[in-house]
């Protein structure tokens, strides 16, 4: 796997610390410490588009992880 830059910048939540891609690499979801939720960004080749919403989490997103 290789990681590469597509964008400068996305608008996310407050103080984001963990990211994780879905297994199937669709998607993209970023923690968000400050609000303590993650939000969810499309990934569809180099383009990646914030979907509008997010999920609480009952606690800080410190470590994160997705399994198949």
């Amino acid at each position: 796997m290789r990681v590469t830059k597509i964008k400068d910048r996305i608008e996310t939540g407050g103080l984001p610390e963990a990211a994780v891609f879905t297994p199937d690499g669709k998607y993209l979801l970023v923690g968000n410490y400050l609000d303590q939720d993650f939000s969810i960004y499309r990934v569809n080749g180099t383009d990646i588009t914030d979907t509008g919403k997010r999920f609480k989490v009952s606690g800080h997103p410190a470590a994160a992880r997705v399994s198949k």
